[in-house]
């Protein structure tokens, strides 16, 4: 089953301001890779659904800018085949490829009174992996299907309210009208707890307990800050070093070795040690 917009038997007219209103079996709010995934499984088993992705692009987290054909992962960067068992086959039935991160030769680490020591390398254990085109190609791959008009760009939710069947989502900004409205048989978050409820008004109200719960719920390396630098030349490398790097001094907290597989361009990637919201 597709959803199209221009499909009348998927439209109805909002009698407040004569807003057309979109009605699909699942809406899935937040385009990530839960909610992409999410979407996927619904669409093997042809059932209607739209995504609301309130940024322009899909990903959530996963970010990977292009540069010279090589995508620079700046969320996500590793995968470990040996324990991720459910990523490794979903990067497998994808048609995708990884690759050893590079671990061979030196470290530095820089102690709290900023002098650095050079030290042997620490591989992590069990070896974790890079996926070739950066992990936006596993979001890419996994929504190239998709039927048009499923994925729905710079669509903020705004408010959630339970019907008695069913569920109204609007998008926009609470202060004004909505922006467009949906409703659903079924909804997924798919976003972090703590995000939905500090951003989306439900009705009726979510119990104080529940959304004390998510306000808790903290989402992992959310306040960390990446860097990515690229290099002609694997100067590192040649040096006999892996091009790890460990600091409590800063500005820099970690640093890895994050260039292609092999061939060019080269770079470092890694940590600043200040929050990400600075």
């Amino acid at each position: 089953m597709q959803v199209n917009v221009q499909n009348e038997n998927h439209l109805r007219s909002c009698p407040a301001n004569g807003m057309r209103m979109q009605a699909v079996e699942t809406l899935i709010i937040g385009g990530g890779l839960s909610g992409i995934y999410a979407a996927r499984l619904l669409y093997q088993k042809n059932r209607s659904f739209v995504i609301l992705e309130a940024r322009d692009r899909l990903g959530g987290r996963i970010l990977s800018p292009e540069h010279r054909g090589f995508f620079a992962d700046l969320g996500p960067s590793w995968y470990w085949p040996s324990i991720h068992h459910k990523v490794s086959n979903l990067i497998e039935a994808m048609s995708l490829h990884g690759y050893p991160q590079f671990e061979e030769g030196l470290g530095r680490i820089q102690n709290q009174t900023g002098i650095v020591r050079t030290i042997r390398s620490y591989p992590m254990e069990p070896q974790s992996w890079r996926l070739s085109g950066g992990m936006i190609g596993l979001i890419t791959k996994l929504c190239e299907e998709f039927p048009e008009n499923t994925i729905k760009f710079n669509h903020p939710v705004c408010r959630v309210e339970r019907l008695p069947i069913g569920a109204r989502v609007a998008v926009g900004d609470l202060e004004k009208e909505p922006r467009a409205s949906f409703i659903a048989d079924k909804v997924i978050l798919a976003m972090p707890p703590r995000l939905a409820a500090a951003t989306i008004l439900f009705e009726p109200e979510l119990s104080h307990e529940l959304t004390q719960a998510m306000l808790r719920i903290g989402t992992w390396m959310a306040g960390q800050a990446k860097f990515y630098a690229f290099f002609e030349d694997p100067f590192w490398r040649r040096a006999s070093f892996s091009g790890e790097g460990f600091s409590e001094f800063g500005p820099l907290g970690e640093i890895h070795d994050g260039s292609n597989n092999n061939t060019a361009p080269y770079g470092l990637t890694g940590f600043v040690g200040i929050p990400a919201v600075q």
